[in-house]
């Protein structure tokens, strides 16, 4: 009986890590609790996908800070006011999206690098 709630409990506990979801994408507008962005493309010069998510009641919205001994984006300071604090520009706001099922749980703004002046 004890194997079998061991092994119960690792299967939930991937089930759980395959469901979850994490990726770059541009919000393009925030509705309510419904988010829409494209996903980063995975080639350069393709078209990212499109979609819309419903944000989860206790989504995480946070600025994004990169660390450059993982190379990656990691939360920092969260975002007063949650979904409507983020700041859509023309172009949309970068940002990494972490999914559950069908829901949104976490949402870190980056923001863009800036292309140096050419003189």
């Amino acid at each position: 009986m004890r194997k079998i709630v061991i092994a119960s409990t690792i299967l939930m506990v991937s089930l759980g890590v395959a469901l979850a979801d994490e990726f770059g994408a541009t919000i393009t507008g925030i509705e309510g609790n419904k988010v829409s962005f494209t996903k980063k493309a995975k080639k350069k010069g393709e078209a990212g996908e499109k979609g819309t998510l419903v944000a989860a009641d206790n989504v995480k919205v946070s600025k994004g800070k990169f660390n450059k001994d993982t190379k990656k984006v990691e939360a920092g300071d969260a975002i007063e006011g949650g979904l409507k604090g983020i700041k859509l520009g023309d172009k949309g706001s970068p940002a990494v999206i972490t999914t559950e099922g069908e829901k949104i749980t976490a949402i870190i703004v980056t923001t863009p690098k800036k292309k140096p002046d050419a003189k």
